[in-house]
């Protein structure tokens, strides 16, 4: 009975024992490498209350899970709370966790403590990390880094920069954002701009990362010297935190050599193309062409400058030229095209020449010097082979009229006609006939001279132009008869100020004897409506609807203009 007495007391010692207050600290690795996460462990029955106190070398991550679970000892159920989070640590070394403490109402209860020791990367194998270590430099679990394409470019040649975060975890929240600046003359174009985080997997030295892209930039870098790009550094949030900070990156500028820089450089840097054309090869005089001037490739394209058109004497620049721009920001530059419309007008029906056109440009591969050179630009090509052939037979017809003098002189001497005085009474007459044909001529042309002269030019009314402008914006017209219209309507507007036929000027000669009838003001806005009727006429992209709504725009403006 004794006996039965002892161990019922030694069972119900055991369960009080089981059902005791606790506080258990728990690590998943003793023995982690440097950037190895670990999972840290606290459980008790006490509560969820956990007052933990880490080294300041282990970096948390955003993994952290609390909760609560039921055991069961000896037919009794215990409710055990738990928390557990992940973690790394930067730095080798012996470190001690715990103790953790556990408050409730009445006092604290104390956690046992771990001694953790951090080995560094690759310590188990140290013969291979001596032969590896010269050669690489070991990633830290989290870092932030500016790539850059090249690290030694020309003025003006475009660079790629690349601004990232590096992690062993995935963050989810950004905050304190301090981007990179260049202490050097730049323009800076974003590509792909995303406001959100899109963290990818890859392999950095044969270690899992994740990347962050955060920002990507092409720079163009417009003064020689040595730039510099200051870091960049933000604070990379979620359950934990983490400031990262990148490291400056130097840039060797290099400025374009001043030897053998033609004179057409204007301070194009890539490589182009270049294509020229006519609209038409033949034109009569006041027929209006189009010379289209196209520059093609990849390079700083936003720094080109339109190239210089030199016109012979028989052609003139009829209205400002036309810029269509069609090109985007690349890894490499700008990539696309360019082209300047010229509308050009005939001044005198002719063989016409016109002087080939010529870019330069600094190919930053090849370190030189390029120039392009557009062929000669011919109109009326026909007229040309007309003269041609008149100079060639020039020279049979004055052989012929040389022969016809030689056999007048032969036979001259051997008759003179000349002494005979019928032959010279006939030749007499003959002359007054000629005479008196050529005074009738000049008496006609000189009554028909004077009519042109009484007849006064007429500057058209005000109402032909609302008539022409009625005309002009009728939607069931096309674009091509409407934009015909509508430049009439302007003409005729023009000549209605200045009581002159302004069809037989040039546009730059309109709009410098309007400023003396009319305010700048008007004077711009007609400029501007020219040049949008002629970007209608060249374009070869279909605009039906920007058009409709120009209708609008023309009848507004040109009231307005009536109006005032």
């Amino acid at each position: 009975m004794r006996f039965l007495l002892y161990i019922s007391f030694a069972v119900w010692v055991s369960c009080s024992w089981s059902q005791g207050a606790f506080v258990l600290l728990e690590v998943s690795n003793l023995q982690p490498k440097v950037g190895e996460y670990i999972t840290v462990q606290v459980s008790s029955n006490l509560g969820s209350n956990f007052d933990m106190n880490f080294p300041d070398e282990f970096q948390s991550g955003m993994n952290v899970m609390s909760g609560m679970r039921q055991e069961y000892i000896n037919g009794r159920s215990n409710t055990i709370y738990y928390q557990s989070l992940s973690g790394f640590f930067m730095e080798p070394g012996p470190y001690v966790f715990g103790p953790v403490l556990v408050k409730t109402k009445k006092k604290s209860y104390k956690s046992n403590k771990l001694r953790v020791i951090v080995n560094s990367h690759g310590e188990t194998n140290k013969k291979q990390k001596k032969s590896v270590r010269s050669n690489k430099t070991k990633k830290p679990p989290v870092f932030a880094e500016t790539r850059l394409s090249k690290s030694k470019i020309y003025r003006g040649e475009p660079i790629y920069l690349q601004s990232s975060v590096f992690s062993k975890k995935e963050f989810s929240k950004i905050r304190n954002y301090n981007p990179y600046k260049i202490d050097a003359k730049h323009e800076a174009f974003k590509i792909n701009t995303s406001k959100e985080l899109d963290w990818v997997s890859i392999a950095i030295e044969g270690q899992a990362y994740l990347k962050l892209q955060f920002e990507e930039n092409v720079v163009f870098i417009n003064e020689p010297g040595e730039a510099t790009i200051n870091p960049f550094e933000m604070l990379l949030a979620g359950y934990g935190s983490y400031a990262v900070k990148s490291e400056a990156k130097k840039i060797d500028v290099l400025d374009l050599p001043k030897e053998n820089q033609p004179v057409s450089f204007s301070g194009l840097v890539g490589d182009f193309r270049l294509k020229v054309s006519l609209s038409d090869s033949n034109a009569k005089a006041s027929d209006i062409v189009s010379l289209a001037v196209e520059i093609s490739g990849k390079g700083n394209f936003h720094q080109m400058s339109m190239p210089a058109l030199k016109l012979p004497q028989t052609l003139e620049l009829y209205s400002d030229a036309i810029t269509t721009e069609n090109y985007r920001i690349t890894q490499s530059g700008f990539k696309g095209n360019i082209i300047y419309t010229y509308p050009i007008r005939v001044l005198k029906n002719q063989y016409i020449t016109i002087e080939p056109i010529e870019i330069s440009f600094f190919d930053p591969k090849k370190k030189s010097y390029q120039v392009m050179r557009s062929t000669n630009l011919v109109l009326n090509t026909a007229l040309k082979d007309n003269k041609s052939r008149k100079v060639q037979n020039a020279p049979k017809k004055a052989d012929k009229t040389q022969l016809v003098n030689e056999s007048n002189t032969t036979s001259t001497s051997k008759d003179p006609l000349w002494r005979n005085p019928f032959a010279r009474s006939f030749l007499f007459l003959l002359l007054l006939f000629f005479l008196a044909i050529f005074f009738l001529w000049r008496r006609k042309k000189r009554s028909a001279t004077n009519k042109k002269i009484a007849q006064v030019y007429l500057p058209p009314k005000i109402s032909q132009v609302q008539k022409i402008l009625e005309d002009a914006i009728d939607p069931s017209k096309n674009v091509v008869e409407s934009v015909a219209l509508m430049e009439q309507c302007l003409f005729t507007y023009c000549s209605f100020v200045l009581s002159q036929d302004s069809i037989r000027l040039s546009r730059n000669e309109i709009y410098l004897l309007l400023s003396n009838h009319i305010s700048s003001e008007k004077v711009q806005a007609i400029r501007k409506l020219f040049a949008v009727l002629d970007a209608h006429r060249y374009s070869n992209e279909n605009q039906a609807l920007s058009f409709a709504e120009f209708r609008v725009s023309f009848e507004r403006k040109v009231s307005d203009l009536l109006s005032q």
